[in-house]
């Protein structure tokens, strides 16, 4: 009888620990998620800052637009702004291109194509 008492005794409490380090594990995890997430951010926050100090009125919408859309970056979204930062380096004026405007302006042109047929309208971002 004691020997079966030690032994739920002894279950139980390994138990608690399993549940424990599993919940530190979820834990560290979740801290590791969130310093990787900070650092997108803060690389896309240095991104839209260089771009803004061009002060230029196309590049600001932009970043605006950019902001609004996408205020926690994922990875692919911060490749793709690295893109845009080079391409606006070498030419400031292809900006006008990534904003939502004129995103919208070929979205446009395309749900007046396919509207009728098929019933869906697209909605335009920000990038490329």
């Amino acid at each position: 009888m004691r020997l079966l008492f030690l032994s739920l005794v002894a279950v139980y409490v390994a138990s608690i620990i399993s549940n424990g380090l599993s919940s530190d594990a979820n834990v560290a995890l979740e801290i590791g998620r969130h310093e990787a997430q900070s650092k997108l951010d803060e690389e896309q926050r240095d991104i839209l800052a260089r771009l803004e100090a061009k002060r230029d009125a196309k590049v600001s919408e932009f970043v605006q637009d950019w902001r609004r859309a996408y205020p926690a970056v994922s990875a692919e979204r911060l490749q793709e702004l690295r893109l845009i930062e080079q391409k606006v380096n070498n030419d400031i004026t292809v900006a006008a291109d990534f904003t939502i405007a004129a995103k919208q302006k070929k979205a446009d042109r395309l749900n007046d194509a396919i509207a009728v047929p098929f019933g869906r309208k697209f909605e335009a971002n920000p990038g490329m």
